[in-house]
């Protein structure tokens, strides 16, 4: 194989942390990283779904990872919580990206198989 087409070793990655919970999303992903607003809520939602918070202009839904998977009340947002904007693979201009509730400033990570196998990130 070519050295020049061969495939990465590694990835570069974020970990965001979601309370006792860690989530390894891959830099690509990314869009940008923002402070975290009370978002606007919408009568009805899912406890999953904070709300809503204006990203350059456009309403950006907040997710929380952790409501989505076990039924816990979000206590108070600390000023270290952020919201991370991904990128979806959609074709909708309306819902081009969403955010991902952070309850703290997520890391950067250099990933590989060998990183994953026991990590404790």
């Amino acid at each position: 194989m070519n050295p020049a087409t061969a495939l990465p070793t590694s990835i570069r990655c974020l970990v965001l942390p979601l309370g006792d919970w860690r989530l390894l999303i891959p830099n690509t992903a990314v869009a940008e990283i923002i402070g975290y607003q009370d978002p606007s809520q919408p009568p009805l939602a899912s406890p999953w779904l904070l709300g809503f918070q204006t990203w350059r202009g456009l309403p950006l839904p907040i997710l929380d990872l952790v409501q989505s998977f076990i039924d816990l009340p979000l206590t108070g947002a600390s000023y270290r919580a952020r919201v991370v904007v991904c990128r979806t693979l959609n074709q909708d201009p309306q819902l081009s990206h969403i955010g991902l509730f952070s309850k703290g400033i997520p890391k950067l990570a250099l990933v590989s198989p060998e990183t994953l196998m026991g990590a404790d990130y």
